[in-house]
């Protein structure tokens, strides 16, 4: 699994650490956050390829904004396909949006400044909102509340990556 955070001005980073059924440790992911069609995308679970989900978008533009074309090209499969996980997709609006394995679309509330998904995501996010109380977060925050997550789950780890829109 990862910790991937995702953030509203523009940033996306993830951990390297890569694990198998079992918990076992498999080789570094030099880039896990991807960049397509001017977004920024990660996926994080078992198994999770971006070729194995499905995004389920309406044609009515007013609830779905144009770019959000762009996320259904990532995710190709067929419903059904049995993969776990999900991903997280930063449009060049801002827009955060988390995608379940499933094909379902939720876009993050445009209040909450950063979203997390993977293993050690609830520290992730707990670490990063006690920052937010008092300043605006950074991205060497996040490399801080990624660290931090490996201390608490063993799915997380080996290094850091950060990309930009």
């Amino acid at each position: 699994m990862t910790c991937i955070i995702a953030h509203r001005d523009g940033w996306m980073c993830a951990d390297r650490r890569t694990t198998f059924t079992g918990g076992l440790l498999g080789p570094y992911v030099l880039s896990k956050v991807k960049r397509s069609d001017g977004l920024l995308w990660a996926t994080a679970g078992a198994g999770v390829l971006p070729t194995k989900i499905k995004a389920v978008l309406k044609d009515d533009d007013r609830y779905y904004p144009a770019n959000l074309k762009a996320i259904q090209g990532l995710f190709l499969a067929q419903p059904g396909d049995g993969m776990q996980g999900h991903a997280l997709v930063l449009t060049v609006d801002r827009r955060i949006y988390e995608l379940s394995s499933s094909g379902e679309l939720s876009e993050i509330g445009r209040k909450v400044t950063h979203w997390s998904i993977g293993s050690g995501y609830q520290f992730a996010l707990g670490y990063l909102h006690a920052i937010e109380k008092t300043r605006k977060i950074t991205p060497k925050d996040a490399r801080a509340a990624i660290a931090f997550a490996s201390t608490r789950v063993n799915d997380v780890g080996d290094g850091f990556q950060l990309e930009k829109l």
